[in-house]
């Protein structure tokens, strides 16, 4: 799996710098579209259930949409104006909801990582069979294995997430730690990044990437930049 993963800095916010959350600003959805698919990329529409059909770049994606990448396959989704989220090979994630108070996915199985601005006191979760991380706004990781497996859970180099099990109390991840959470149990307590080191070459890409598109969004929208805030 090595082999298979290589990843472009959005805009930096300290995660305890969290602005106040405006009535405006949670109100509607996330724009998700899918940005770039390489390899075997298929996507099941919530409105054809049960039909996988090949995945084009610039789709747009809904909730309850599940995507899917086959042994060769990565799929890179935007946020419209908030980051990226990247699938490796032999992944599956489903899109549970996109709006913006209560936005949520579930990886199946497989590997993501994601960079995000930050999402303005709002949090974006990611669900496994095992845990549910919930995102401020971070670079991240998130592995999901089959039955018996531990799911795993990393920050890189910014941002926090909490990790919570059913049951147990939640685990918070700093800058370059990892969590493991297996079946019945707590999240493990926090350690420096391991299990993630195949992917800190794919993250340094999507960096680049999420800068290239960050610009890209700042002009469109007029966003103005954070003060102090890294290139």
């Amino acid at each position: 799996m090595v082999a298979a993963l290589a990843c472009a800095c959005l805009w930096t916010v300290p995660a305890a710098a969290e602005p106040a959350v405006s009535s405006t600003d949670t109100a509607g959805s996330y724009e998700a579209t899918l940005n770039r698919a390489s390899g075997e990329v298929s996507v099941e529409y919530a409105a054809a259930p049960g039909v996988r059909k090949p995945a084009r770049a610039g789709t747009g994606l809904s909730a309850k949409d599940v995507v899917r990448t086959g042994k060769n396959g990565r799929a890179e989704i935007a946020l419209v104006n908030y980051g990226l989220i990247e699938l490796q090979p032999n992944a599956t994630m489903v899109i549970n909801s996109l709006e913006k108070a209560d936005a949520s996915f579930t990886l199946r199985l497989g590997a993501l990582l994601s960079k995000l601005r930050s999402l303005g006191g709002r949090r974006l979760r990611v669900r496994s069979s095992r845990a549910v991380a919930s995102v401020r706004g971070t670079e991240f990781a998130v592995e999901a294995k089959g039955d018996g497996a531990a799911a795993y859970f990393a920050v890189f180099d910014e941002g926090v997430v909490d990790v919570e099990a059913e049951g147990h109390p939640a685990v918070t991840l700093e800058s370059n730690l990892e969590t493991a959470v297996r079946p019945g149990e707590a999240p493990a307590a926090p350690h420096a990044i391991d299990h993630f080191k195949f992917a800190q070459q794919r993250m340094r890409i999507l960096r680049q990437r999420a800068r290239y598109f960050g610009d890209q969004w700042h002009r469109k929208y007029r966003i103005p930049k954070t003060r102090g805030a890294k290139p």
